[in-house]
C-alpha cells in the first residue's frame, strides 16, 4: 500500500491500442498511444476507411490474462466486450468512436487510475450504395422481360415488364449494397429489340455485351456494369421496342 492506495499487482506490457481487420479489407490499423484513461478523450486516432452498416468488423487490442476489459461504442453492436477481441457492427451512417479500457483485476473495484488504461480509435460510417433498374418498353406490354442481378459472387434473375398491372412492376431497387462492380443483363426476346438503355445517378455505368464494356449504347448491348462508390445511387433503364411483321 503506498499513499493509501493499492498498487497494481501487475500491469499490460504495453497499453492498450486498437487494432481491426475486417470483411472488406485486410490492412492492419494501429491506434496511436493514448494513455491513463483520464487523459484518453483529448485525443484519439482516426481510421479513415469506410466501416458499413450491417457488416461486422473484428477489433482486438494487447492482451493480458490478468486484466478485464470493456469495449464501448457511440453507436453499434458490440459482441463478447469483456475480452480483448470484439465484433463490432455498425447500425447508423456517421462518425463512431469505439473504445476499450483495461482494468487490473485486482483494483477493479477501487478504479485506482495507475491501473486503468485506455485507448480509442474515430471511425465514420458510410453509406451504402443503391441501384435501380427500369423497364420501358416501346408501346407499353404486359410482356415479361427476363433480367440476372449479378454481384460476382450470387446471380439473382427477377423479372419487369412495362403495363399498368402491378402485380409485376417495371422496376426492380437492389439496396443496401457494398462499393464494388455489379452486371445487370436483359435476356433477347425474339419480338422485341433492346432499343437503348441508358443511366442515371453518381456511379460509373459502362454499357455492353457482356464480354466487353464501353460509355454508350450500340446496337446489340444487352447489359450495364456499374461500379459504385459509397452512397452511391445508379438508375439504369432498358427501352424496348416491338418488332414490326412484314405484310
Amino acid at each position: 500500500i503506498q499513499n493509501g492506495r493499492k498498487e497494481c499487482n501487475s500491469i499490460p506490457q504495453s497499453i492498450p491500442s486498437i487494432g481491426q481487420h475486417s470483411k472488406i479489407r485486410s490492412a492492419i490499423c494501429t491506434a496511436s498511444l493514448i494513455g491513463l484513461l483520464l487523459l484518453c478523450l483529448s485525443a484519439s486516432a482516426q481510421d479513415d476507411e469506410c466501416y458499413f452498416p450491417g457488416q461486422t468488423y473484428r477489433f482486438n487490442t494487447t492482451y493480458d490474462e490478468d486484466w478485464v476489459y470493456k469495449w464501448t461504442a457511440t453507436s453499434g453492436t458490440i459482441d463478447k466486450d469483456n475480452t480483448s477481441e470484439i465484433n463490432w457492427t455498425p447500425d447508423l451512417v456517421g462518425p463512431v468512436t469505439l473504445m476499450v479500457t483495461a482494468y487490473n483485476n485486482a483494483t477493479l473495484g477501487n478504479l485506482n487510475a495507475s491501473c486503468i488504461d485506455a485507448d480509442m480509435m474515430n471511425l465514420t460510417v458510410c453509406p451504402l450504395a443503391t441501384i435501380i433498374i427500369e423497364k420501358d418498353t416501346v408501346p407499353d406490354s404486359p410482356q415479361d422481360f427476363e433480367f440476372v442481378f449479378d454481384d460476382g459472387n450470387n446471380s439473382v434473375p427477377f423479372l419487369l415488364d412495362d403495363d399498368a398491372d402491378p402485380a409485376l412492376l417495371n422496376n426492380r431497387t437492389f439496396g443496401n449494397l457494398l462499393p464494388g462492380t455489379y452486371i445487370v443483363n436483359e435476356t433477347a426476346l425474339y419480338c422485341w429489340n433492346l432499343s437503348y438503355i441508358q443511366s442515371t445517378g453518381n456511379a460509373t455505368v459502362e454499357i455492353g455485351n457482356g464480354t466487353s464494356y464501353d460509355a454508350d449504347y450500340q446496337a446489340g448491348d444487352s447489359s450495364v456494369r456499374i461500379t459504385l462508390n459509397p452512397g452511391d445511387v445508379s438508375t439504369c433503364i432498358f427501352t424496348n421496342t416491338r418488332k414490326l411483321g412484314n405484310i
